[in-house]
């Protein structure tokens, strides 16, 4: 489910960071990030199972993705890194 999701949000973006427009490749790698974090979206909605995850449809919602260059875009966003459950 996740992989789906994440091209799903690339192809959206055109394969480009949203932020500085850079376009990913092997030199820019780039990251599929939720804009309302995932760990708030597994408290939010109760999820406690791998089954649960798959089945919660906010969780793969594309509307709720962004593509960000992992360096510096997605390294600057407010939850790069942590679990702000």
């Amino acid at each position: 489910q996740y992989l789906v999701w994440r091209k799903s949000v690339f192809i959206r973006d055109n394969f480009r960071c949203v932020k500085c427009g850079r376009k990913g490749g092997r030199k820019n790698p780039l990251n599929a990030d939720h804009k309302k974090p995932f760990s708030v979206l597994l408290r939010d909605n109760n999820i406690k199972t791998f089954g649960e995850a798959v089945l919660c449809v906010e969780l793969w919602n594309i509307e709720n993705g962004q593509t960000l260059c992992e360096t510096p875009c997605h390294r600057e966003t407010e939850t790069w890194g942590r679990n702000i459950i």
